[in-house]
């Protein structure tokens, strides 16, 4: 629950006598503009509800928010491209096609298309052939080497700023 306190209504930070200082501005944004909560400013539990309920929309909002994909530079739902950024371009350890590799999984299937997974490990799930093992190992060393380029560009735009 919300706890508020209230002020004189002069005081800076104030709506209907409750102080927003120690409250996200949003709190005060959703006072000032619904003005029918003027009639409920001494029931502290039905103000409480509204703003945990308004809380829980923004928490929701923002994924259906329009994002530039920095990659396709395409617009897309923030949803969508942070679900992207976990994939990563890679080959497959045996037909060398391009398939996408998810980026904390490294299982099997994660580094091979789905007709060579099928063929060599449908069966024989516990053999772990050593290409594989190649394939995850140069998969660490390239992601590991995509971090370092990134927090490298991190670092240089903070020091510019």
């Amino acid at each position: 629950m919300i706890k508020f306190e209230r002020k004189v209504k002069n005081c800076k930070d104030t709506r209907f006598g409750i102080y927003f200082g120690n409250h996200p501005p949003r709190y005060k944004k959703i006072f000032v503009e619904n003005n029918i909560l003027k009639k409920f400013k001494d029931q502290d539990q039905l103000l409480s509800c509204i703003l945990l309920m308004e809380d829980r929309l923004t928490k929701v909002i923002y994924t259906k928010k329009p994002t530039i994909n920095i990659y396709t530079n395409e617009i897309q739902e923030a949803f969508e491209v942070r679900h992207q950024y976990k994939f990563l371009d890679w080959e497959c350890a045996y037909c060398k096609d391009s398939i996408k590799t998810k980026i904390n999984n490294y299982k099997i299937e994660n580094f091979v298309c789905v007709k060579c997974f099928e063929y060599y490990f449908k069966n024989n799930e516990k053999f772990i052939s050593q290409i594989i093992i190649d394939s995850t190992l140069k998969f660490t060393d390239y992601y590991k080497g995509l971090l370092i380029k990134n927090q490298k560009q991190f670092l240089k735009y903070i020091k510019k700023k």
